[in-house]
């Protein structure tokens, strides 16, 4: 097993489009509809849609959160209910106006919510659930009912640590042949290294990249970015979605096409496609498919026109992101040379 990393966001999303759709709620909902407290300093607008398409401007606040923080979802309710924007929320959609001399600059920005995006999700999930759970718990839930061992947010015994690979952050060599090879992947690893990211890192400043092979993290139940399994686990959970088992036929709509095609993010530094709390890319057969890449490599697709779904896990961390990642490319050309 290995760390998933930023896999994990699709399996928190994939859990929030089950209880909605079992609840019957609309992402277009307001959050403040069914949690009044979230409304506070300018919150009172934003939708779930808002959140999932990263336009909450929650990516990070001034609060630095803890690991004591991470372990209580009451204290993180807190934390979102007191927190305030980043800019406007949903600039992508409303543009923002900055005065300039006589002009006026409309600037157009999209925001990563990095690990805060998916505890949101989770407050969320544990709002509009008929038992009150929270993402974990379904997860658990799930991996029972379908027969899907090696598969968790955060570990869930001490003594599974040893199961879990050791991970290799990439060398300068590494980085220079890899950037060689695709002079994109380069100029998308250094584009990280922005404002945002350095203030993402001062609200979460305990989880840098070394900081994962910490059992002391890796138990952290963190629906963002601590899933922990392997590219079967990952791939059988995401076939609930590619088979059609867990939602109704109406709901899978939502998912047949992004909602923001090509929008840049600023914290990631590049155009994605997004919807619904998913990443959406086209297969080789020019199809919408849609998951989510993770730090290093890893990457999860579900792909609903062929009822496919197929992940890849590493712990050799690689300096390219999603379809960039040379292993991947392979296994996702030779899977589909196949059809």
């Amino acid at each position: 097993m290995s760390v998933l990393f930023s896999t994990t966001k699709s399996l928190a999303s994939t859990i929030l489009a089950m209880v909605l759709d079992q609840q019957g709620v609309s992402y277009k909902i307001k959050v403040a509809e069914f949690w009044p407290e979230f409304a506070q300093n300018g919150k009172a607008n934003i939708s779930i849609l808002n959140v999932v398409l990263h336009q909450a401007g929650l990516p990070y606040t001034d609060k630095t959160i803890t690991r004591a923080d991470v372990v209580d979802w009451k204290r993180m309710s807190k934390y979102f209910e007191e927190a305030t924007p980043v800019g406007y929320p949903n600039l992508s959609l409303v543009t923002m106006r900055l005065p300039l001399g006589k002009f006026l600059v409309f600037l157009k920005v999209e925001h990563l919510n990095s690990s805060c995006f998916r505890f949101l999700i989770d407050q969320i999930v544990r709002r509009i659930d008929s038992k009150k759970r929270g993402v974990n718990d379904i997860l658990k839930e799930l991996t029972k009912i379908y027969d899907i061992p090696n598969l968790s947010i955060g570990l869930t015994s001490p003594q599974d640590n040893d199961r879990v690979a050791t991970l290799q952050y990439p060398g300068d060599l590494q980085i220079e042949a890899e950037g060689r090879r695709d002079p994109e992947a380069l100029r998308r690893w250094n584009a990280g290294n922005n404002e945002h990211h350095k203030r993402l890192y001062k609200t979460w400043p305990w989880i840098s990249t070394e900081d994962y092979n910490s059992y002391e993290n890796r138990a952290l139940p963190m629906p963002s970015n601590m899933g922990v399994g392997n590219a079967r686990s990952l791939a059988k959970f995401h076939s609930l979605l590619a088979e059609r088992k867990i939602l109704s036929d109406g709901f899978y709509k939502h998912f047949e096409q992004p909602v923001l095609e090509h929008e840049m993010d600023c914290v990631i530094g590049y155009e994605e496609s997004k919807g619904y709390g998913f990443q959406f890319t086209k297969n080789p057969k020019d199809q919408w498919v849609f998951g989510h890449s993770g730090f290093g490599g890893q990457n999860v697709r579900v792909d609903m026109h062929n009822n496919l779904s197929y992940a890849y896990v590493c712990n050799g961390l690689k300096i390219a992101d999603a379809d960039l990642v040379e292993p991947w490319k392979r296994l996702v050309d030779k899977l589909y040379s196949l059809l």
